[in-house]
Formats: structure tokens, C-alpha cells, sequence
């Protein structure tokens, strides 16, 4: 008998993980805003209590698009609530943050 076993890896995250998704731009305000690149942090929210908005677990993190400004994070819980925090590598800019994001569905895919 001659085959081939083929293993494939596959990695998940049970509590973070699924079929959403998140997006935006990272920029320095001003007349006009301009586009910079910075790192972004998805955090989990694990509270509904306003006041405790960042208690949570960091589930993704990338950096957003030097000329553009656009970061993305895909294949997360749509029903979850999530933060996002964007930090200033430069140390000029404090960091920005938005909580209580949704995510966006995923469009299935064939």
C-alpha cells in the first residue's frame, strides 16, 4: 500500500478567534490629517463595565501601513466587543484608543 499522509497544522483561538473582523487608519491629526505607521493592539474585552474597558486579553497585534495608515484584523469573534489601542513608537504622540468595537462579519467565501 503507497500514499501520502499529508498533515496540515492548523492554529485557532477558541475565545478570540472567528469570522469577523475590525479596521481603521492609524494618523497624526492635523490640516490634513496625515497617515503614519504605529502599533496596534486588539484587546478582548472581557467586561461590559465602561469603566473597566480595558480589562482584557491582547488577541492580535500588527502594525498599521506606513503609507496609508490602514490596519486590519481578520478571523476574530464577531460577537465579542473589542478595544483598540495604537501606540506611538516615536514617544511625540500619546496613544489612541476606541473600545466597545463590533466586529463586521466576514462575506463567506467560496
Amino acid at each position: 500500500m503507497s500514499g501520502k499522509i499529508l498533515r496540515r497544522l492548523v492554529v485557532t483561538d477558541a475565545v478570540a478567534g472567528g469570522r469577523g473582523f475590525l479596521e481603521g487608519t492609524t494618523k497624526v491629526v492635523g490640516t490634513p490629517d496625515a497617515p503614519v505607521s504605529r502599533r496596534v493592539h486588539l484587546i478582548m474585552q472581557i467586561s461590559a463595565r465602561a469603566e473597566l474597558a480595558f480589562p482584557g486579553r491582547i488577541a492580535r497585534s500588527a502594525w498599521s501601513d506606513p503609507v496609508t495608515g490602514a490596519w486590519r484584523f481578520d478571523y476574530i469573534n464577531a460577537a465579542a466587543k473589542f478595544a483598540v489601542l495604537a501606540y506611538d513608537h516615536t514617544g511625540v504622540n500619546d496613544p489612541a484608543a476606541k473600545v466597545g468595537l463590533i466586529p463586521t462579519p466576514m462575506p463567506d467565501v467560496i
